[in-house]
């Protein structure tokens, strides 16, 4: 599995993709929560693509471990009327050079330019 694109998941669970080692792309529709351990161990990881118009509430159950966004080499993309909450959201804050606006990055989020 490398792309994983879920439209209407309103909850990303704990450990969802966790190991899956060739994983680089996940576009998440309407998500109101994502564990962020969802993606321990996801070494290929490049891009986390969070469409919801509301910013999505992430939950820390254990550090990232061994990925690119622990790494700083992946990104998480939002809309970008959200960006500055997402930067300053309690446990996305460590990431804030990491998060990028969808509409920034249509080809890597999927859209066309």
């Amino acid at each position: 599995l490398r792309r994983l694109v879920l439209p209407s998941a309103t909850t990303f669970g704990p450990y969802a993709c966790r190991e899956s080692t060739n994983l680089e792309y996940v576009d998440l529709g309407k998500v109101g929560s994502v564990y962020l351990n969802s993606f321990d161990y996801c070494s290929a990881l490049t891009a986390v693509v969070i469409r919801t118009q509301v910013v999505c509430q992430a939950v820390q159950t254990s550090a990232l471990q061994s990925n690119p966004l622990e790494g700083g080499t992946a990104y998480i993309y939002v809309p970008a009327a959200l960006g500055e909450d997402y930067q300053a959201a309690n446990l996305l804050s460590g990431f804030a050079g990491q998060i990028r606006a969808i509409e920034d990055y249509p080809g890597i989020c999927g859209e066309e330019g």
